[in-house]
């Protein structure tokens, strides 16, 4: 499938809307009114540091398509080598939370091969879900792209735990722990001190866990 087409007015809508609940988390590059919205994003924590985000280099750049009745992406990506995993899944479980609030659980999350900007992307199917699903998994969705990681999401109808602590899919709560720190001072805007950390790592670690385990046992 050559995926190509996105709408200019459903995209303006949308950025609008992100732009009225995310407030100076986010800036749009140049015009809305394109079929390929793109701007930055600057963590609380980064702002509570004294960082700007029309100067700081250290913003994370995101981009989104979207058909109201067809489909929806964001993808956040990184520039900077001093920004961490844990940053960008707090920046994608910011922007989870607007869209889920406004279009329900996304589809499939994925990442892709050879991709220089390392994006974490989300994709929401509103039309031909199934065989969505099934070109994400033969590899065939993209003609010039190869998905390198596939997580199908919100497969358990029955699992009706939404919006944990986290703001993200229960099925990503594992991608949390593979930088749990900056995940947690990304996501609260706090420094955490070694006494505190100590403590929000153990009942977050419990916690994932304890939610993985319920899934697996649904």
């Amino acid at each position: 499938m050559n995926e190509l087409y996105s709408n200019i007015k459903d995209c303006n809508i949308l950025a609008r809307k992100l732009k009225e609940q995310l407030g100076n988390k986010i800036e749009f590059y140049n015009s809305i009114n394109t079929a390929t919205p793109n701007g930055k994003y600057l963590s609380s924590y980064r702002k509570n540091k004294g960082e700007y985000i029309s100067l700081s280099n250290n913003c994370l750049p995101f981009y989104f398509k979207f058909v109201k009745d067809g489909f929806l992406r964001i993808s956040i990506g990184s520039h900077s080598k001093d920004n961490s995993l844990g940053e960008k899944i707090a920046a994608l479980s910011d922007f989870y939370k607007v869209l889920c609030n406004n279009y329900g659980e996304p589809t499939v999350f994925y990442t892709l091969k050879n991709d220089d900007e390392k994006l974490l992307n989300l994709h929401w199917s509103f039309d031909n879900k199934t065989e969505e699903i099934a070109e994400f998994q033969k590899n065939t969705y993209f003609d010039d792209a190869e998905i390198d990681t596939l997580i199908v999401l919100n497969q358990n109808k029955e699992n009706t735990e939404k919006h944990n602590q986290f703001d993200l899919p229960v099925e990503l709560l594992h991608l949390i722990k593979l930088d749990i720190e900056n995940f947690i001072k990304h996501k609260t805007g706090e420094e955490i001190t070694t006494l505190t950390k100590k403590k929000q790592d153990k009942e977050s670690i419990l916690l994932v866990n304890k939610t993985l385990v319920k899934k697996k046992n649904q």
